[in-house]
């Protein structure tokens, strides 16, 4: 759990703002290598008919988000098991991680981004919180949709989302978990250039802005991890690996009634926790 690119100055910003970016974690061959595989795996999917653009959304129908790749291409495993990508995140962890899923974003000109949110609500991982790792692969700005922080949001712990979390299914898209910036708070705008990897707390709040350019992608893979301590999480996300790429099963979360009312989902910590993640 030691990696040179963490140092005391990257532990304190983690700990501290509850996010931190590490310039150059991947170079921009390796970010390269990332396009050039989903890519394939696009061109794949548009010839099998599994990717069918919609008029009504043409961008974001023809270029959706793509999970968990890695379990089926060996280049794209090969770069997320990369060992200074776990030595980075266990340093500021401060324990072994385990691989959840990746997600990995075209973001297309004009598309969307996402709300505020935080990633530790649709884990449900107890004991501790997801740690993400977000691997810039485009320069991304506010043109075309960086990453948006709320400095030492994650001392918040979970803050309720605006919409009534009793509508289980709603809580786990990406508009039902939106929240709003807490008082006290500000928002900060993070830039990126390839290679460029921002890792940070489940409890952080964060968003994405919108691609308002004409002719720019903001490619990005999102990687998340549970530490190794964890007992139960979600059951759409037990299938873990370790650094080695080795299958690790945990217990499932397995409460129905969890989500039965408004602030269940807030005792996640106390006790289990289910749901459905779209």
């Amino acid at each position: 759990m030691t990696d040179a690119r963490i140092g005391p100055t990257e532990k304190r910003l983690y700990e501290d703002e509850g996010y931190v970016v590490v310039p150059a974690l991947y170079s921009r061959e390796e970010a390269g290598a990332f396009i050039e595989e989903y890519e394939r795996r696009w061109v794949e999917l548009i010839h099998a008919g599994s990717i069918v653009q919609n008029p009504d959304k043409p961008l974001a129908s023809l270029f959706p988000r793509m999970y968990n790749y890695d379990r089926d291409n060996d280049k794209v495993l090969e770069l997320v098991l990369d060992p200074k990508l776990f030595d980075a995140v266990e340093a500021l962890a401060g324990e072994e991680v385990l691989l959840i899923a990746t997600s990995y974003y075209f973001k297309g000109p004009g598309m969307k981004g996402l709300p505020m949110h935080q990633d530790d609500l649709v884990f449900g991982i107890e004991p501790g919180t997801v740690y993400s790792a977000w691997i810039s692969l485009d320069p991304a700005d506010e043109e075309n949709g960086c990453m948006v922080f709320v400095p030492k949001s994650h001392k918040l712990k979970l803050v309720e989302p605006d919409r009534d979390v009793s509508e289980t299914l709603a809580v786990f898209s990406d508009d039902g978990r939106q929240i709003r910036v807490p008082d006290g708070h500000e928002s900060v705008v993070v830039p990126t250039r390839p290679g460029d990897t921002i890792i940070f707390d489940g409890y952080s709040i964060h968003a994405s802005l919108d691609n308002v350019s004409t002719d720019r992608f903001r490619r990005a893979l999102l990687v998340q991890f549970a530490g190794v301590g964890t007992e139960k999480l979600l059951p759409n996300f037990n299938n873990l690996l370790n650094r080695k790429g080795e299958r690790v099963r945990r217990r499932l979360n397995t409460n129905p009634n969890l989500m039965k009312n408004q602030n269940s989902v807030f005792s996640a910590k106390e006790g289990n926790y289910f749901g459905s993640w779209r």
